[in-house]
This record gives structure tokens, sequence and C-alpha cells, in this order.
């Protein structure tokens, strides 16, 4: 069940969506039930550092696997995508904002423009200055996973290239 919401250490609620899997994790794991979504936030939920910006960058730099991920806290919206690019992830424009999704559709649903591919490995936020790269990850890296093509994309959604652009 995503989102998940659960409090810092400090107080601050975090907010979390997730999609793909994590590796090497599985020691963490209270008990069977247990997502891999679920060991993330305790993970940045106890995590060190003097801002939000430092704790996330550290506890993805700890994770490996398939995944992408939003991650809200307080008015800022954290957007991640693993070293490989293996899922997908998007940022676009809508009237005086930005929007994340994993597919082009949801982007036409709420009219927005797509803006571009969050390349493999960036760290980025979204607040009231807009959209900052905190790392800015390479798209040479770009290894998507061929099962997202068929299985699990919708027919209808557009692609991105090698250079991140549709």
């Amino acid at each position: 069940n995503q989102p998940y919401l659960v409090p810092a250490k400090d107080g601050t609620e975090i907010t979390v969506a997730h999609n793909g899997e994590f590796v090497g994790i599985e020691e963490y794991k209270t008990d069977a039930e247990m997502s891999d979504t679920r060991v993330f936030v305790n993970f940045l939920a106890t995590a060190e550092g003097k801002n939000w910006d430092e704790k996330i960058i550290k506890t993805v730099k700890r994770m490996e696997g398939a995944f992408s991920l939003v991650i809200g806290i307080e008015d800022t919206l954290y957007i991640v995508r693993d070293k490989y690019g293996i899922r997908p992830l998007l940022i676009g424009k809508i009237k005086d904002g930005l929007v994340v999704a994993s597919e082009t559709p949801a982007m036409e649903n709420v009219e927005a423009e797509l803006l571009r591919e969050v390349r493999p490995g960036e760290i980025s936020k979204i607040d009231e200055s807009g959209l900052t790269v905190l790392e800015k990850g390479d798209l040479k890296n770009k290894n998507e996973c061929i099962f997202e093509f068929p299985y699990t994309r919708s027919p209808h959604s557009l692609y991105c290239d090698k250079s991140g652009e549709v």
C-alpha cells in the first residue's frame, strides 16, 4: 500500500511512493510481509544529515536495485531514479508547477507538457524555487527493463531515447 507516510526521528512527516525493488535488504525486513518501500522509509526516517537534501542523498546511495522514488518532505518533492534507469520517471510542466509520472499518459491526463526523463542516478527536488538537481545522473548508464514495454507500460506511452528526449 503506497504511498507510505511515516514520521522521521525529528517528527517531520515523510511520504514515499516507490516503483521497483531494492536488493540486499532482506535482513532489514522485520517480517515476511514488509515491503521494500517500508524498509527504505525506515532508513530515511532515521538518516543522519544536516538537512533533508543530505539525508535523502545518503539514503539513496545506500540502495541498490531497480527503482524510481517520489519523496514528499514538507513542501518539497524529491524525485529519484536508480543509477541504471531501469524504472521510468518523467518530469512535466503544468500551469504553475511541475509534475512527475512514470508514463506519458499520466501527463496527458493532467494536461502537462512533458519536459524530460529523469536521468539514471538523478536525485532532484521540486519546491517553491522550481526544479533543483542535487545529483545529476548520467544518461549513458540507461538500461531500461525490457518487461516495462510489453507488460507494464501503457501502449499509448511515449518512450525516451538515450538522450532523454521523447
